[in-house]
């Protein structure tokens, strides 16, 4: 039996595991009259999967989905802070491997919107905090993917000596004038620097 159309990339595979309903019409509402960027429509769905995960399982967990996916995936957010939700998660019979398998990436949120809603994604020009958020994510992904595969190359070849590992790839930004560091995505979603705007 074929699947429709909108469940055939893992977005919507995903959807559908967890019933999320109207989901695929909502991400297009957001998307397209809303203007929501490819992060933060990821960053949604995700919370979605996760409200319906800790719903599922009736686990008693402080903190609403927002704050609960913020502590499991923001690299800000405290190591011991991160390690005691995971802790009370799996407690509460969350399987956090099978969750975090089931996140999304924003680059999949493009390709689902492109190839199963039908929405169009690519940009001519950046005059937005949307589409610069696009641009960087996808840019940064590009690069994450190189770095991974660059220490993967020089392991097979003994070059390095490295087991199994997870790689963190954050770029900062410093303004010279305050001397205030920010990651990119917490400049854009300040829309700034928080030093006195120049008139």
């Amino acid at each position: 039996m074929d699947l429709p159309t909108e469940d055939k990339c893992k977005l919507g595979r995903v959807a559908s595991k967890y019933e999320l309903s109207g989901i695929h019409a909502e991400i297009k509402e957001r998307r397209i009259q809303e203007g929501m960027s490819l992060r933060e429509l990821a960053r949604f769905f995700n919370r979605r999967v996760l409200d319906a995960t800790v719903g599922e399982t009736g686990a008693d967990v402080i903190g609403d989905p927002e704050s609960i996916y913020r502590v499991l995936t923001d690299e800000d957010v405290p190591r011991e802070r991160r390690a005691a939700v995971r802790d009370q998660l799996e407690f509460n019979g969350v399987d956090l491997d099978e969750l975090e398998k089931d996140f999304v990436s924003h680059e999949l949120v493009r390709q689902h919107l492109r190839d199963c809603l039908g929405v169009k994604t690519d940009r001519t020009g950046v005059e937005s905090i949307t589409e610069a958020s696009d641009l960087i994510d996808a840019i940064q992904e590009r690069e994450h993917t190189i770095l991974e595969r660059t220490l993967e190359r020089l392991q097979r070849k003994n070059v390095l000596s490295l087991g199994e590992f997870d790689m963190t790839y954050t770029t900062r930004i410093t303004c010279t004038e305050c001397g205030q560091s920010y990651t990119i995505d917490a400049l854009l979603d300040n829309e700034g620097c928080e030093c006195p705007r120049k008139p």
